[in-house]
């Protein structure tokens, strides 16, 4: 998403670039939703600007609100994303983010994290998952 000059997003997500999943799922949410997001492999951002250090961003999605300074991880990152994304998106984004359907959410998130070059896909297709030999392999605790 291009912001208009001058204009700074609502706010950056920081995810895995080695990892392919978190590649792929953030290019798609880029493509279909309207938010004023910025994502950023971590491998290529100030972590210590947004408050993050590289073990935290390794481990999880960061979404950092730009207004607030707030840093939201894993599940209640993507339903912050949702919510940035309009009224419709905002109802799922919320229910992803409380309970009950937010404890659904932590525990799918924490499952695709720990497992993630594990699981089968389109993205690994693209050769892009360096999330192998145990790196982080205990990830989202």
């Amino acid at each position: 998403m291009n912001l208009p000059s001058g204009k700074q997003p609502a706010a950056i997500v920081v995810y895995d670039g080695d990892c392919g999943i978190c590649t792929w799922v953030v290019a798609r949410l880029r493509l279909r939703l309207s938010a004023p997001v910025v994502p950023q492999p971590y491998q290529a951002t100030d972590l210590s600007a947004l408050g993050l250090t590289e073990d935290q961003a390794g481990k999880a999605m960061y979404l950092v609100d730009t207004q607030s300074a707030t840093l939201f991880r894993g599940h209640h990152a993507f339903g912050r994303w949702l919510e940035l994304a309009g009224p419709l998106w905002m109802v799922l984004g919320r229910l992803i983010r409380h309970p009950p359907f937010g404890w659904a959410a932590r525990a799918v998130y924490a499952l695709v994290a720990r497992y993630r070059r594990f699981i089968p896909g389109p993205w690994r297709a693209a050769g892009r998952c360096a999330v192998d030999s145990g790196r982080n392999a205990n990830v989202y605790q």
